[in-house]
């Protein structure tokens, strides 16, 4: 829970800071949940954004617009009509609750200066914005709430507004080393952190397990026995944690996961993670802001890349059942030999046959024995007429043949070519590579251009960059992450002389080697051999072969999709890759 209500207070403590007194120029409601206020304060803008979303409820300062509506939705409207012109009063966090009061100076219809407040409440599926007039009757909110819907609490136009039900915690900034002593005293044995968590406000599981650890020594410390010294130590260092809370003494922190994505954020330093997966801010709001973008930028590319690889996966099931039906089709041309040697035989013995009868048994000059061949007949066609029948199956089942012979091999090379859409869509881990595999699949229309994109011309993207490993020689090798990097890779960045590699009859990256070929050690080649069969769809499987060759006999054929080429003078390596070998190299970029 990225904002709990500790971190929630060292948001307030700098936007009211920030934001008192100020003039309130422009509000706007860029999605239905989520509204942004411009204030004009101490000689500067100031945008707070509030957001209602069930997942993502919070407010901060934030140095992120968003494009709003061409129709402002009525919650602006209202918002609007109220606020703009209007002064900040102040803000202030109701006791440690994910709830915020700011208040406002406005001027009604009459010209008289009222009091307008906004309720924020930050609760997950309950978050809501609501609008109250001086006397704390609501004017309208984000989020209307029926009797319908809650028979506890009602939020709707009119109503008198109550706070949610109470959680019956203690604050923890009121709370004097007494008191701490006296709550934890009534537990021994107990989880410290799950105690902490449920008798004090404001801690999310992820808050108390840092302050057990750093006041404990241990996320899962049981809280001694009341007579120890231990107690009291523990007791101390909390009180002395929530004091520096108290005090100010922020220190925003947030934590990276092992692909360096917002895992979780604090307002104080953790304990128990890398110093490289901590990212320190001067401001709680600086923080998190950039953990929501960086978190939404994530989702976001989670969900294009879960759209293309549906996408990719239904064009990929469709060409293997069309390839096993051109299987079936082919095999039904089985005994297209047979009819033309029928055809051959029956115009050959012509002279001895009759019409009308059921078959006919005729010499077999292509035996070597020249012995008898019994041939069906159709009874109402002459002699020769059968061996035109024959004759013609013959000729159309040949036609099949050919046709299908291309077919099969047209569908082999799509199947390759999604597969390895799917492998390169594995690989991704940027917005930058998912918008080229986009466009390249609607360039190969496998996707629709969106409406947008086509009434107007898409903007040039930042050319997205390969792997860039290093062995520990240093000797640089790249690896591509899509079609549009391997062509990148393979026939621009390297050089005539340089090694390339590639997983033999599958799709994989390309990979080249920042060395001419005559001078790679076995110990690169056996590298770069493994990275080829790592990034490919043979990964997983023992002994992968792996073609390699100077880049200079590699070349893409005219017309050829993006990422295929040809090659020839190449040798062949077999590699079987473990995660820990990958590892071992130096991951430079990427």
């Amino acid at each position: 829970m990225p904002l709990d209500g500790l971190m929630l207070h060292a948001v307030c403590a700098e936007v009211s800071k920030a934001i008192a007194g100020g003039r309130v120029d422009r509000v706007n409601q860029p999605e239905k949940d989520e509204i942004h206020i411009l204030i004009r304060s101490q000689g500067q803008n100031r945008l707070l954004m509030m957001t209602a979303n069930a997942s993502q409820a919070r407010l901060h300062l934030t140095r992120h617009n968003k494009p709003n509506p061409m129709q402002p939705p009525m919650f602006c409207m209202l918002l609007r009509k109220h606020l703009q012109g209007s002064r900040v009063l102040g803000m202030r966090q109701l006791e440690m609750e994910r709830i915020v009061e700011i208040t406002f100076e406005a001027m009604d219809d009459l010209g008289d200066l009222v009091e307008r407040r906004l309720m924020v409440e930050i609760m997950g599926r309950h978050s809501n914005i609501i609008f109250l007039d001086e006397s704390g009757r609501i004017i309208d909110s984000a989020h209307r709430v029926s009797a319908d819907m809650s028979r506890v609490r009602q939020i709707l136009p009119g109503m008198d507004y109550t706070l949610p039900p109470s959680q019956d915690k203690v604050n923890p900034l009121t709370l004097d080393e007494a008191g701490l002593a006296a709550l934890l005293s009534r537990a021994p044995g107990l989880g410290l952190a799950k105690h902490l968590q449920t008798q004090v406000m404001g801690l999310a599981p992820s808050t108390a397990a840092q302050i057990s650890l750093i006041c404990a020594g241990d996320e899962h410390a049981a809280i001694p026995d009341a007579e120890t010294m231990r107690f009291d130590s523990i007791v101390r260092r909390i009180a002395d944690f929530f004091a520096e809370m108290r005090a100010g003494a922020f220190h925003p922190t947030l934590v990276l996961d092992a692909e360096k994505h917002p895992a979780e954020i604090f307002p104080f330093e953790p304990r128990g993670y890398d110093f490289d997966h901590l990212k320190s801010y001067p401001s709680a709001c600086k923080a998190l802001d950039d953990f929501y973008v960086l978190r939404d930028r994530q989702m976001r590319a989670k969900q294009r890349k879960s759209a293309m690889v549906h996408a990719v996966s239904t064009h990929l099931e469709r060409c293997r059942k069309k390839s096993a039906l051109q299987q079936e089709q082919i095999a039904d041309c089985a005994q297209m030999e047979t009819w033309r040697l029928y055809g051959e035989l029956l115009t050959a013995n012509l002279h001895q046959l009759q019409g009308g009868l059921p078959a006919a048994r005729v010499t077999n000059y292509y035996d070597p024995e020249c012995g008898t061949l019994e041939i069906p007949m159709d009874v109402q066609l002459t002699p020769s007429e059968n061996a035109q029948r024959y004759y013609k199956k013959y000729n159309k089942a040949k036609t099949t043949v050919e046709q299908l012979t291309l077919q099969i091999a047209q569908t082999a090379e799509e199947i390759d070519y999604l597969e390895g859409q799917l492998d390169n869509l594995d690989k991704c881990d940027s917005n930058e590579e998912l918008s080229e595999i986009r466009e390249e699949l609607e360039r190969e229309g496998y996707i629709n251009a969106s409406h947008a994109r086509s009434k107007q011309k898409k903007a040039r993207v930042a050319a997205s960059k390969p792997y860039h490993y290093q062995t520990p020689e240093g000797i640089d090798i790249l690896v591509g992450k899509n079609n549009l990097q391997n062509d990148r890779l393979t026939l621009r960045t390297a050089a005539p002389d340089e090694l390339w590699l590639h997983v033999k009859d599958a799709p994989g990256s390309h990979v080249i080697v920042r060395q001419s070929a005559n001078q790679v050690t076995p110990e690169t080649l056996q590298q770069a051999a493994l990275l080829a069969a790592w990034y490919s769809r043979s990964r997983g499987s023992g002994n992968i072969a792996v073609d390699y060759a100077p880049r200079k006999y590699v070349r893409k054929p005219s017309g050829a999709k993006p990422g295929m080429v040809i090659y020839d003078h190449q040798r062949t390596l077999y590699v079987t890759p473990q995660a820990a070998q990958i590892e071992a190299l130096a991951l430079i970029e990427g």
